[in-house]
């Protein structure tokens, strides 16, 4: 999915977090045409390229220079290749997104999507980075707009629902309120028809509070609503 015409070859000495089809799920989702993307850990700007495809403009912070040079090197190949919308990356921390972005940026994006890291939940990792991270991006959203975390399986978090979980614990705790869970099944390629299909759970989030009912009956909607706030979760 990388190796096609869309990506660079390069692209796949990169850890997968985000496929090409779930970015495009969540961004044709949660965004209309014209609409901000933001993904606060660009990797290679798989989430920028599909944005472009998809008529949108998208901004993306990556932290290791490698990564954010070849995410460049992505969009432009997406700009070569006829892709309608617009792209940049920004090499930085994404803590301090605000101040790599620009503060014109506030409150413009309809969309923050980001994949939770890969050991987030292991013993040895600290989650407080990245819900530093995501705390950070609720100033660029605007009042409708969405939070997405990838919730791939990673290294200590086998079942779908124990990175699910982990996400959810991550969004609370950057004080966003839980809007829907949805569980994206990819099929195999056609040519591995004995491969398994992938389970990708997406945790969505809102900036809004849990009671705020203009969230009702916007999303995807191939999955429950789960609106909740942090004190619930404590008490449960």
């Amino acid at each position: 999915m990388r190796t096609g015409d869309k990506y660079l070859p390069e692209s796949d000495a990169h850890p997968p977090k985000v496929l090409p089809a779930v970015a495009a799920h969540a961004i044709a989702a949660y965004t209309e045409s014209g609409d901000l993307v933001v993904d606060p850990m660009a990797g290679i700007g798989t989430t920028l390229v599909e944005a472009m495809r998809l008529d949108r403009m998208a901004i993306g912070v990556e932290y290791e220079p490698r990564w954010a040079a070849l995410a460049m090197q992505n969009v432009e190949h997406a700009v070569n290749r006829g892709a309608p919308g617009f792209a940049t990356v920004v090499n930085g921390d994404a803590r301090e997104i605000e101040a790599l972005v620009g503060r014109d940026v506030r409150r413009r994006a309809s969309l923050v999507l980001a994949s939770l890291p890969w050991n987030l939940g292991d013993s040895c990792c600290d989650s407080s980075a990245f819900v530093q991270v995501l705390s950070s991006c609720r100033t660029l959203l605007k009042p409708d707009g969405f939070l997405v975390i990838v919730a791939n399986a990673g290294r200590g978090l086998g079942q779908a629902g124990d990175v699910a979980a982990v996400a959810v614990d991550a969004v609370l705790d950057a004080g966003f309120a839980l809007h829907e869970r949805c569980h994206l099944l990819l099929a195999p390629p056609d040519d591995e028809p004995m491969g398994c299909a992938a389970d990708t759970p997406l945790v969505v989030a809102r900036a809004g509070g849990p009671d705020d009912h203009s969230m009702e009956n916007t999303g995807c909607g191939c999955g429950p609503d789960l609106r909740y706030n942090a004190s619930s979760r404590r008490s449960a």
